[in-house]
């Protein structure tokens, strides 16, 4: 096969502002087989509260053709200038200008006190459990430096090794119609 293109890119980007605004990701079912299939078949069905703007905006991110995909013909800008993102400056958001509407008084770089117990008591699984292997990727922390995609200069608490970033994955309850009666399909979405 071939590799992928940028549009993975804006499928993923879709699918994390899709779960982060539902709270589970598009297509999701607890049984993998059935996931799979609607991830490749199945309808793309929202909120019915859902805006239209931001309804046009996963739509258009999470097109499975690729070459009519949001972003796949013109970029990063054709993104910024959807609707949803009208009330946005991209300027501002490059300078650091906004103010976050909530900003944690950390006690240490590893506080996680902002986090829920049900994540910090899972175990770590597919972390790194050997200190010798945690020294080696912590002395290698510039391992990303030359990648377009990391910033010139991080803050302090962002460049702490220990910073918990990553939480586990939730458990969530498949979705079915019953349940999310008041949802309806995206008009053409997934084709």
């Amino acid at each position: 096969g071939t590799g992928h293109g940028v549009a993975v890119d804006w499928w993923s980007f879709g699918t994390l502002i899709f779960e982060m605004l539902v709270g589970t990701p598009p297509f999701y079912s607890r049984n993998l087989q059935t996931m799979y299939r609607a991830i490749l078949h199945g309808e793309l069905r929202f909120p019915s509260k859902m805006s239209k703007p931001t309804r046009s905006l996963l739509t258009g991110l999470l097109n499975r053709d690729a070459t009519h995909r949001l972003g796949s013909n013109g970029g990063a800008k054709q993104i910024q200038r959807h609707a949803f993102f009208r009330s946005l400056d991209f300027k501002k958001v490059l300078t650091r200008g906004y103010e976050p509407s909530f900003k944690p008084q950390l006690q240490a770089s590893d506080d996680t006190t902002n986090f829920d117990a049900t994540f910090t008591s899972e175990p770590l699984e597919g972390s790194l459990h050997d200190p010798a292997e945690l020294a080696n990727v912590e002395a290698s922390s510039d391992l990303f430096s030359s990648w377009t995609t990391c910033r010139p200069s991080a803050d302090a608490a962002d460049s702490q090794p220990n910073n918990p970033m990553h939480a586990p994955p939730l458990n969530r309850p498949a979705r079915s119609d019953s349940q999310h009666s008041d949802w309806s399909a995206a008009s053409g979405a997934g084709r």
